[in-house]
């Protein structure tokens, strides 16, 4: 009979391992399904839960942060890695990557230098001269991409297109405007803005020379309009340098768009 039962019980093991079995492969193969679909927060779910189950599980692990880094959860791929002391190469690049995506671009600097080694990471100098590219630092990237012979097209188009574009100089803008008013805007490519203030500067000049060559210089209207007319002079100016920022940042915002389109594509294993 206590042979009877062992047997018994050994065939209900068996049975049990069989189905748990069968049950993790159709939630593995579930959780790839909504990874390949683009659900990834569902995915992230379902790997979550396969990791709990076999923890020790390196496949599981890294799927699940991929999920996470893809749905673009950050606050539990901040955990994740924390936790691991970031020794983990594979899920520390995948923290890098997700932070590019976010814009944390100082986060994923840090992460980048203290815990991606060249011996681990092959892509290593590409992620430096990207990184190199979101902070506006075109000329270094390269420089950077030269000494360390990266051999990337899509990369040195990047490069190109930030090195090529013109910018415009905010100091040269106001001194522009400064001297004939409106021209810094022109200048800036702030054309609409640049009429605007061209005849409004104009006309009030005009009404308030107008004035006092009727009334003398004790014409309250010619103070008036005199005062206006250098009011918007000053903003002239003022609004000639923000323009010429603006048109920086719009160039800058097409490589950096175009940089992390680069890392979201590029790097997808």
């Amino acid at each position: 009979m206590r042979y009877v039962l062992i047997c018994i019980g050994l065939m209900a093991s068996t049975f049990t391992l069989k189905a748990q079995l069968q049950d993790s492969t159709s939630q593995v193969l579930f959780a790839k399904y909504l990874f390949d679909k683009g659900m990834y927060q569902y995915a992230a779910e379902e790997y979550e839960r396969l990791h709990f189950l076999y923890p020790d599980n390196r496949y599981f692990l890294t799927s699940l942060f991929k999920a996470e880094r893809f749905s673009g959860n950050l606050v539990s791929l901040e955990r994740r890695v924390g936790s691991l002391a970031y020794t983990d190469a594979t899920l520390s690049r995948n923290y890098f990557l997700t932070l590019v995506a976010l814009d944390e671009i100082k986060t994923a600097e840090n992460v980048l230098y203290k815990n991606l080694q060249p011996q681990t990471e092959p892509n290593l100098d590409k992620f430096k001269v990207g990184l190199l590219l979101l902070k506006r630092e075109e000329d270094a990237a390269l420089d950077s991409a030269k000494i360390w012979n990266i051999n990337d097209e899509a990369l040195y188009k990047l490069i190109t297109t930030g090195t090529s574009t013109k910018k415009k100089s905010p100091f040269v803008a106001g001194l522009m405007s400064a001297l004939i008013p409106a021209s810094g805007r022109f200048y800036a490519g702030d054309y609409k803005d640049g009429l605007f203030s061209l005849v409004f500067i104009a006309g009030t000049a005009f009404q308030s020379y107008n004035r006092f060559n009727k009334n003398g210089i004790s014409s309250p209207g010619g103070w008036i309009y005199g005062g206006i007319s250098f009011g918007f002079y000053l903003g002239n100016v003022w609004g000639s340098v923000k323009a010429a920022k603006r048109y920086n940042d719009k160039q800058y915002k097409k490589v950096y768009d175009e940089t992390k389109h680069y890392f979201n594509t590029r790097f997808l294993d």
